[in-house]
């Protein structure tokens, strides 16, 4: 079991493309890497009874039932291989608010070796909100913000902005 495997990231993380320069040459590499191969790529899966132990933590605090903030934490061992993993929610009740019906914004990072070094961003991290506007009863249009970083070609990350927008019905 790898925690957070299919994560909010899923999709931006099935397949990334980064650069590293090769030693003998000194060009660069680009190098391809499926989710699986990031994750299980130093995570040994077999039958010899070999498994992963940790600890998962997670609190939440509702405030005056406004504002809702959630997070949970996770660290995962095997052998030598330590998988951690951040998530943080903060939901806004909008039952008073007219039109919104959804406004939520979320910080997730996994499978670091430090997912709390919020200054060095990695392509494990995405960030970013969603905002629900109620254009009749039962249909909503969701506004999506998502930040992630992706290798620019030459080895640096840069921040990706993704805006989706979507039609959501509830029956």
């Amino acid at each position: 079991y790898i925690p957070q495997f299919f994560d909010q990231a899923y999709d931006l993380n099935r397949v990334v493309i980064s650069t590293k320069p090769d030693p003998l040459s000194g060009s660069d590499l680009t190098i391809v890497q499926t989710k699986d191969m990031m994750v299980f790529g130093d995570y040994e899966v077999d039958d010899s009874g070999s498994s992963s132990n940790g600890l998962y933590g997670s609190a939440g605090l509702n405030l005056f039932d406004l504002v809702n903030f959630s997070a949970s934490y996770t660290n995962m061992t095997q052998d030598t291989l330590e998988i951690k993993s951040f998530t943080a929610f903060l939901n806004l009740n909008t039952d008073n608010i007219p039109k919104i019906n959804a406004a939520m914004a979320y910080y997730q990072r996994n499978n670091e070796p430090n997912p709390f070094d919020f200054k060095n961003a990695s392509e494990n991290t995405i960030m970013g909100y969603r905002i629900g506007y109620e254009l009749s009863r039962g249909v909503s249009l969701i506004w999506d913000f998502k930040q992630y970083y992706r290798d620019d070609g030459t080895g640096k990350l840069k921040p990706i902005k993704q805006t989706t927008i979507e039609t959501a019905f509830n029956f």
